[in-house]
């Protein structure tokens, strides 16, 4: 579709390609999958009169493979509008381009490419583990977006989380239409609002819902539960890599025991799931326990409010590690050597001491003391 468009200038003349009115007017039918076909159809017709274009042989051919580059008749493929040919060329090219350049030998370019291989290994692993072990953020108290957040990995789950969102911001119900089979809602969007002929037009979805079997033609308020037959499980958590079967070497036998088996399993892993979480409803939640409480149980015993025995402190046992290292006194010397000479407030002089343990002021001390008990021996 890119590729078409820019080929419209050399096959319109620019004169045209530069009124704006025409080109908006092509690019608000081209551009979008929120129309159906026959308006996109009659929209066609009518540029095609106004500009005097139904003689030119390359919209003519355009407009026969409509089918194949439209989004208009694509919007009712599932999935359509996530991936396009365009979005897959320039994903590779990315991928390629971090790895490659022209200068790369042979065994380079594959040992680059095993370690492209081997990061995209990882993040698949790391977000497989997320998506199993971790819960996203929830934004609302809807059932269906719990289940969506139980089904879907993370990716899958926010692009869902988003359109849940939307139809409770953006959606709401015109008119209503029921009978014995099935309802009918006129549901109004303002975020799909479209462009035609210049002016926008009001989205409105009409959306079928028959309780029984649950199914529905769109999403809508109505729909609490996902429908089964709508969750794919390419999306899920349990969509695993598988390898693959080459319809021209493999024999019809041998495809079909494998879908067996792998039905087989399917159904297995659904049936264990089922049964854990039965078995998480009938077993009681532990009490949270602290870690002397833990000891206990385990150990058989408990513990005494009272302690009577106590660790000796003290002595200095054979074997014992002391928490400091003896030092000589010459390591003690050399250690006060590297120390810098600083000013002591009591002696005045260059020291490696201070104030707080200058030998004067001991000796000081000392004096005071002999000088006290002479005193008391005079008295």
């Amino acid at each position: 579709m890119w590729h078409i468009m820019q080929k419209l200038s050399g096959k319109v003349g620019p004169d045209l390609c530069s009124k704006d009115d025409f080109m908006q007017r092509l690019c608000d039918i081209v551009w979008t999958d929120k129309i159906d076909p026959d308006v996109f159809e009659s929209e066609w017709e009518s540029i095609m009169n106004d500009f005097n274009l139904n003689d030119n042989k390359w919209l003519n051919d355009m407009f026969e493979m409509r089918t194949k580059w439209i989004p208009a008749y694509f919007r009712h493929e599932p999935m359509s509008s996530l991936m396009r040919t365009t979005s897959r060329s320039e994903s590779e090219n990315h991928f390629l381009g971090q790895i490659t350049n022209p200068y790369l030998s042979l065994v380079e370019f594959l040992s680059h490419y095993d370690t492209a291989v081997d990061s995209q290994r990882y993040i698949y692993g790391k977000n497989t583990h997320n998506s199993n072990y971790t819960t996203p953020d929830l934004k609302t108290h809807l059932v269906i977006e719990k289940e969506a957040a139980d089904f879907y990995t993370h990716t899958i789950f926010y692009d869902v989380q988003d359109e849940i969102w939307a139809s409770l911001m953006d959606c709401c119900s015109l008119s209503v239409q029921e009978s014995e089979s099935c309802s009918t809602f006129v549901i109004r969007d303002t975020e799909a609002d479209y462009r035609i002929k210049g002016s926008w037009v009001q989205a409105k979805y009409e959306v079928t819902y028959v309780p029984d079997p649950c199914s529905a033609k769109c999403t809508c308020l109505r729909v609490f539960h996902f429908p089964k037959q709508y969750m794919d499980n390419r999306w899920s958590k349990h969509a695993m890599t598988h390898r693959s079967v080459d319809a021209n070497k493999a024999s019809p036998s041998s495809t079909n025991s494998d879908y067996v088996v792998e039905a087989t399993l399917h159904i297995y892993r659904d049936n264990q799931t089922a049964l854990m979480e039965k078995a998480k409803l009938d077993v009681p939640n532990p009490s949270n326990l602290n870690t002397n409480e833990a000891y206990a149980r385990t150990l058989g015993v408990t513990e005494p409010e009272e302690l009577t025995i106590f660790t000796p402190t003290g002595i200095n046992n054979k074997g014992q590690v002391m928490r400091t290292r003896r030092k000589s006194k010459s390591e003690i010397a050399i250690e006060l050597s590297d120390k810098p000479m600083r000013m002591c407030k009591t002696c005045h002089k260059l020291a490696r001491h201070d104030s707080r343990n200058c030998p004067t002021k001991k000796n000081k001390g000392l004096e005071d003391e002999d000088v006290d008990q002479y005193m008391d021996d005079s008295d």
